[in-house]
């Protein structure tokens, strides 16, 4: 099966429990972080409620779910698992617990879905075209209507949407032999990319500021896998974290307070929030 190397995880000799917490996704009200862990064994979906710390398992079976992320109205969440030697995206309803699955492409790598602000459309990884590199589809939220959304002949990948809608901020890796790679945007209303970074790292999982104004992602510009903003205005970057574990794959809080992320720290990893402007760091998931 073809497949696409999403996520490095790092494993170290630790007094911490021997299980991974990854891959954070904000809810929409701000009261709830969905994860993937396999505390349970194997990879599945958590949601840690902030108010009292406790983090239910969401999804089950035998195949691992990863990859959470958010309907804009907080009522399903997508994930990616293994099915009939693909991987495939799935949709699951909170409230009912029915999970139904989306795509369906024959020995191809469907994952990193996320959902439009206005819900009306996902964004999504896929290597099924010939050159077996990624690519960024469209799907509607019932899995109807897959698309390319833009040609390329790069590996692109890791799809996340502006505020409004309009533009999906991406990593365009610039050789598929490497992990190596930079920050695109594409607007949806020009048909057109531009470049974010040029700095000869592995810069990945761009996420948006709810104003619009910035982007936070990880790069391994200064060494290691560390977190940065980006002010889309003046270009200005700032690195958040400081630290010799793997800082990766950040999320704002709706009110563009906080931002969550993974970081292996104590050893193994875990979800971490920490204010903006990267002071304040504490672990919210033990």
């Amino acid at each position: 099966m073809r497949a696409l190397l999403l996520l490095l995880v790092v494993t170290t000799t630790s007094a911490a429990a021997e299980y991974d917490d990854q891959l954070p996704a904000w809810s929409p009200d701000g009261a709830r972080i969905a994860f993937q862990s396999n505390r349970s064994g194997r990879h599945q979906i958590h949601v840690l409620r902030l108010a009292d710390g406790s983090t239910p398992q969401v999804t089950g079976g035998d195949a691992p779910a990863t990859g959470p992320a958010w309907s804009p109205d907080g009522q399903w969440l997508l994930f990616d698992r293994p099915a009939d030697g693909s991987q495939e995206i799935f949709r699951h309803e909170l409230a009912s617990g029915t999970t139904t699955q989306l795509t369906r492409e024959p020995r191809a790598f469907d994952a990193v879905a996320a959902v439009s602000p206005q819900g009306d459309w996902i964004a999504f990884d896929s290597n099924r075209l010939p050159d077996e590199l990624a690519k960024i589809f469209l799907m509607r939220p019932d899995g109807s209507e897959q698309q390319l959304l833009f040609a390329t002949d790069a590996s692109v990948g890791h799809p996340a949407w502006s505020p409004d809608g309009n533009r999906i901020a991406y990593r365009q890796r610039a050789n598929s032999a490497t992990r190596l790679s930079e920050l695109q945007v594409f607007d949806r209303r020009t048909g057109e990319s531009r470049a974010l970074t040029a700095n000869g790292a592995t810069n990945a999982a761009p996420a948006w500021s709810p104003d619009g104004s910035a982007l936070v992602f990880t790069s391994t510009v200064d060494g290691n896998p560390e977190l940065y903003r980006l002010e889309l205005a003046t270009g200005a970057l700032t690195r958040l974290t400081h630290d010799p574990a793997n800082d990766t794959r950040a999320t704002f809080s709706p009110d563009g307070r906080q931002i969550a992320f993974c970081s292996n720290r104590s050893g193994r990893f875990r979800i971490y929030v920490m204010n903006a402007d990267g002071t304040e760091v504490r672990a919210v998931t033990r």
